[in-house]
């Protein structure tokens, strides 16, 4: 059993990113700890026949997120304080997910640290890392949205890189 209130507050935090992200059968969730990247999130559906993995930074508090707003608040904070996280983050050639979670509430938010973009018509992909982290409240259907942002970057990319496939 955590022994501080931030040993609490971390173990809670993973516990609920566990829980919201394995809402679904297909996916996996690992320790990574590469840089501010905590968790490796990876998709397994039958119907793919490729990997298609994020990277999940973490927060957890244990002060009341009481809407997006407030969550947005907190996460820049958090994203421009501590060594300069923004500017410090490893250059990944994946999307990163950061996730935020009120452990008072168990109220989770959402935002894009490297967020997975494409173009429809050249079926260009890229990573974009914003200035600003825009938080998203977690509802029921928020994996299924980010999941599919990712599956669809990586349909994209996969045009890309095995052209001749």
């Amino acid at each position: 059993m955590p022994t501080t209130t931030e040993a609490f507050i971390t173990k809670r935090a993973n516990m609920l990113a566990n829980v919201f992200l394995t809402r679904k059968p297909t996916v996996q969730v690992n320790r990574l700890d590469v840089g501010h990247v905590q968790l490796l999130v990876t998709d397994l559906q039958d119907e793919t026949k490729s990997v298609r993995s994020f990277g999940v930074i973490l927060w957890g508090t244990g002060k009341k997120l009481a809407n997006e707003e407030d969550a947005t608040k907190y996460a820049n904070s958090h994203w421009r304080g501590e060594t300069d996280a923004a500017h410090n983050l490893p250059r990944f050639f994946m999307p990163i997910l950061v996730l935020v979670f009120s452990v008072e509430e168990d109220l989770g938010y959402y935002a894009w640290a490297w967020e997975p973009l494409l173009d429809s018509p050249s079926h260009s992909t890229t990573l974009r890392k914003p200035e600003r982290l825009t938080c998203t409240k977690i509802h029921s259907q928020a994996l299924d949205k980010i999941l599919s942002k990712v599956q669809d970057w990586y349909d994209a990319l996969t045009k890309v890189v095995f052209a001749a496939e």
